[in-house]
């Protein structure tokens, strides 16, 4: 009787110590789950009791907090990812031996290289470096792989694993300055107009009066006749001029919208070369078309030849107009270069009102860079590094190209 009773306490403890152990065992396979990663298993606290089950009810409720907050992680960060992606500021991150680390779309398309190509690089290789031992904010004069850009940096830090990485977000704010700058030249031109006008009118019409009167009756004493014929011409001509002057201005004032449509362009340039009969024309061009406003574009090149001719006309070189592209993955620039003396003031080239030519008003090339401008594109003149001349370029995004 005593040994079944024995004998059956034994088997009493073995079975709660095999339960233990078992129990245990579970709890030591969620918690590995837990570390691996895997939110998925559960433990039973239906055939559990006492602090047991205490304790497998608050594993289980770690387990769901964890993978609703790894879910709502996860869910972040492919909204982060999407809006990284689709956000048109160039975002660049290294980390603290400044190696790159992420590259967004947008600065792909800014620097022309991929992603998981240039993982791994040293932020040098970007041109960024010099970033870091700026402001958190500041505007930078960037070189690019195929031209320079102004743009806005910003720095900002974030930790990664204990360390200390580097964000740089980089905005393009050319077009902005360019649409401020355009704003308020038309601000300014708005206001001289209305003044200068007003002015000019009376002056003109009290000059012709005078001047009227003056041949009809002999109201002024011959030896002042003259003098006063001569001051009332200078008056009405000053008047003329300035009114022609401002009017020229209203044209970049009021310059209309580019009508785009698909465009042959090599057919463009030779038919506008074809206005210049006493010139002799490099034309290097492949059949290209481009989505532009025909008229527009017609008038710049317009412009542009005939600056070109008028330089070449002040030297006794040859009257040779060149006329080629460049084209690269991101744009296509035209070149147009003369043989004439260059160019002596670079900086004022397209200040409204500055001219270098006496019958000048300086709106040639300002409204030229506004009609290239309202296409995305860009025109910049500057001198040739090979022999004597300017060299005049239009670039545009390679977006407006049909080929």
């Amino acid at each position: 009787m005593l040994l079944g009773l024995f004998t059956s306490s034994g088997y009493a403890c073995y079975a709660i110590r095999q339960y233990a152990i078992s129990q245990l065992r579970t709890s030591t396979n969620i918690v590995e789950a837990i570390v691996s990663g895997d939110y998925t298993l559960r433990a039973n606290i239906r055939d559990s009791h006492g602090v047991l089950a205490e304790f497998n009810g608050l594993l289980n409720a770690l387990t769901e907090r964890l993978s609703k907050q790894r879910l709502i992680s996860r869910e972040q960060q492919i909204l982060l990812t999407k809006i990284i992606n689709q956000i048109d500021v160039a975002i660049v991150a290294c980390d603290s031996q400044q190696a790159i680390t992420l590259v967004n779309p947008a600065a792909e398309r800014l620097f022309n290289v991929k992603q998981h190509d240039s993982i791994g690089w040293p932020l040098k290789q970007l041109g960024l470096h010099p970033v870091l031992q700026k402001n958190l904010q500041s505007s930078v004069q960037l070189k690019l792989p195929h031209y320079e850009e102004k743009v806005l940096v910003k720095k900002d830090t974030y930790l990664e694993n204990g360390e200390q990485n580097t964000l740089i977000f980089i905005t393009h704010i050319q077009h902005i300055l360019r649409e401020e700058e355009r704003n308020a030249w038309q601000r300014l031109l708005r206001v001289l107009s209305h003044e200068i006008n007003n002015s000019l009118a009376p002056i003109a019409s009290i000059a012709e009066t005078l001047s009227s009167i003056e041949s009809q009756k002999d109201v002024i004493a011959d030896k002042y006749k003259e003098n006063f014929v001569s001051g009332l011409t200078v008056i009405q001509d000053r008047a003329h001029s300035l009114n022609d002057f401002i009017q020229d201005y209203h044209k970049l004032a009021k310059l209309p919208a580019p009508q785009k449509q698909l465009v042959d362009i090599t057919n463009l340039v030779v038919t506008t070369s074809a206005l210049f009969p006493h010139v002799k024309f490099d034309i290097t061009l492949p059949k290209l078309e481009l989505v532009v406003d025909k008229d527009q574009l017609q008038q710049v090149f317009i412009n542009l030849i005939k600056n070109a001719d008028e330089a070449n006309q002040l030297t006794k070189n040859e009257s040779s107009i060149g006329i080629s592209l460049i084209q690269n993955e991101q744009t296509i620039e035209f070149l147009i270069s003369d043989n004439g003396p260059g160019i002596k003031n670079t900086d004022n080239l397209f200040v409204p009102y500055y001219s270098t030519k006496k019958s000048g008003s300086g709106i040639g090339l300002v409204l030229c860079r506004q009609i290239i401008r309202n296409h995305n594109g860009e025109l910049t003149l500057e001198n040739r590094q090979a022999g004597p001349g300017a060299l005049a370029k239009i670039k545009f995004p390679l977006l407006s190209v049909i080929q």
